[in-house]
């Protein structure tokens, strides 16, 4: 009975945290640009220097955290917990500089009028995922930057 007691005990305890982490109450807050890791700043002061920050969110979920940057012409920057860029989306075009610089020559080679507009990394870090303005998918090895397909 006691054992009993003792498991139905911890077995609350966990689904009230599982129930608390998913509380949107604290999950996405506004925060100043200054808050960013040092990382991102230097990111978005570096490759995105001409553009004008609209607003900047962290995101806490469960034992992460995430950060986004958002540019009035629409760019849109998500970084790591520990401020390494994930992901950038610009209708404008990904600035070449954050392009790796074999992806960049492929890309200028095989569509030389088309542009990055987005470039993301997997969760794994195993891949990096470009859309190009043709709304072709191209996925390259996040190591080697070698093309491993095209949707």
């Amino acid at each position: 009975m006691r054992t009993k007691n003792i498991l139905l005990v911890s077995l609350l305890a966990v689904l009230g945290l599982v129930f608390q982490s998913c509380d949107d109450k604290n999950d996405e807050k506004n925060i100043q640009f200054a808050d960013l890791p040092s990382v991102s700043k230097t990111l978005v002061n570096t490759h995105f220097a001409d553009k004008k920050v609209a607003s900047v969110m962290k995101e806490n979920e469960f034992m992460d955290k995430s950060y986004t940057v958002f540019f009035t012409d629409g760019t849109k920057v998500e970084f790591e917990k520990n401020g390494e860029w994930d992901s950038v989306e610009s209708p404008e075009g990904v600035p070449s500089s954050i392009i790796p610089s074999k992806i960049r020559a492929y890309v200028t080679e095989n569509y030389p009028d088309e542009k990055v507009i987005t470039i993301e990394r997997d969760q794994s870090d195993k891949e990096i995922e470009v859309e190009l303005s043709n709304r072709f998918d191209l996925i390259f090895d996040a190591t080697t930057h070698e093309l491993k397909k095209m949707d």
